[in-house]
């Protein structure tokens, strides 16, 4: 009887090469490691701004970076109807279940702090629903999700 040759395992990072070689140890998440990767890439690029928060979304080749602004309306609702607003309607938001005015992001006192609007589908951090109108702190590298919309927050400082 003779045994199949094993294929090499596709999940295996250790070998993959973005300007350097890095491995995934088991205790980091990776979506972690993903924004790491990405925050490395994108270091030159956007160097010249001020402090900020990045937004990784799926599936973007691009974080959309905020620098300008103490709070950040997420949801499905144009710019000319509120300068505060980050319209996620081009990234499938409304089929994700992202409501109209869903969450805030505020940044107060060194900390940047989320808050569901009384959401439809819930917002959510790293897997854990936050009530509605309550401020969370959010931390560097944290999953938020609104609905089923998943994006990844890192902090520019």
């Amino acid at each position: 009887m003779t045994e199949k040759p094993q294929k090499p395992s596709t999940d295996d990072l250790s070998k993959t090469e973005y300007g350097k070689t890095w491995a995934l140890s088991e205790d980091n998440s990776i979506s972690q490691a993903l924004s790491e990767m990405l925050l490395d890439a994108l270091e030159d690029e956007i160097g010249h701004l001020g402090a900020g928060i990045l937004l990784y979304i799926a599936n973007q080749t691009k974080p959309i970076v905020i620098t300008d602004r103490d709070i950040i309306r997420l949801g499905r609702i144009k710019k000319s109807e509120d300068p505060n607003a980050l319209d996620l309607s081009e990234y499938y938001a409304k089929e994700l279940g992202v409501s109209r005015k869903h969450a805030e992001i505020t940044y107060k006192d060194g900390d940047y702090l989320i808050k569901d609007d009384g959401s439809t589908n819930g917002t959510w951090i790293n897997g854990e629903k936050i009530p509605p109108y309550r401020q969370v702190v959010l931390q560097d590298s944290d999953q938020v999700r609104l609905g089923h919309f998943t994006m990844l927050v890192k902090f520019k400082v």
